[in-house]
């Protein structure tokens, strides 16, 4: 007993290390390549781009915006250790929210800018509780709660690398809070959210009526995840049974700006 208890504390204690020094390498200060007045959009290669929520809403962002842009397929993080992060005329943003900020400036563009004052804060608070707090139900049901082959399979990473991945996200979440709640409570969450965003959308082509703004694009990076994505699961099953304007709204997006994109489902 005692021979496997030290066995088990050797190798968390050696993947535990492996994990520092990847986050050590890959956090590298950014090595500036981008071409004039073009974003270059720098994400992780995890099997399919789609497979990012936060990828698929900046990239999203630049196609409604009409920016040009061009994607890197890389491994290196930003500074912060997270991804996606762009670079442009040799300046480096981190974060989507501060990459979308820094390029409303430069391109003089604004998704938001048809919206009242009190139409810009429900965006922003749908667009809050989406990458906040309903990213993460989807997060923890991926990674923890149901685990799907058919994803696992699509990342094209061993099995050392999805294991540094769990323990991180494990690790986040519980510092976030919503890692703390048990499963159940955790799909009511999602419930509600989910119920939150479909009864605002209701009939309308888009959240805000017939064109795209900021909180679309964040909702289209998350249901991606849940209609293509994450089949079989709960969150899937909720939106299809549920919450069919939220599907069709979805394919709406997807049909219209990424007609060629590669589907799990």
């Amino acid at each position: 007993m005692a021979v496997e208890i030290s066995t088990i504390f050797f190798f968390t204690a050696f993947v535990g290390s492996v994990f520092v020094l990847y986050h050590k390498l890959t956090r590298r200060k950014p090595v500036f390549h981008s071409k004039p007045d073009k974003v270059i959009l720098h994400f992780k290669t995890l099997g399919s781009p789609e497979l990012s929520p936060f990828r698929l809403k900046l990239e999203t962002y630049l196609k409604l915006c009409q920016i040009p842009y061009e994607l890197s397929h890389i491994r290196q993080l930003s500074s912060k250790g997270k991804l996606p992060w762009i670079e442009h005329n040799g300046v480096v943003v981190e974060d989507t929210q501060f990459c979308i900020d820094y390029l409303n400036n430069s391109f003089n563009v604004d998704l938001n800018e048809k919206l009242s004052p009190y139409e810009r804060s429900l965006s922003r608070a749908f667009q809050v509780m989406i990458e906040e707090n309903t990213t993460w139900c989807l997060l923890l049901s991926r990674w923890k709660y149901e685990r799907k082959p058919k994803f696992f399979q699509a990342l094209k990473v061993n099995v050392v690398f999805t294991y540094l991945i769990t323990k991180s996200l494990m690790r986040k979440s519980s510092g976030h809070g919503i890692g703390l709640h048990t499963w159940e409570e955790i799909k009511s969450i999602a419930k509600t959210d989910l119920t939150a965003l479909s009864d605002f959308l209701g009939e309308k082509k888009y959240l805000f009526g017939n064109f795209m703004t900021l909180a679309d694009c964040s909702a289209f990076g998350l249901l991606v995840q849940i209609c293509y994505n994450h089949t079989d699961s709960y969150l899937h099953q909720l939106v299809n049974d549920s919450f069919p304007n939220l599907k069709d709204y979805c394919d709406r997006i997807r049909n219209e700006y990424y007609p060629d994109m590669v589907l799990l489902s």
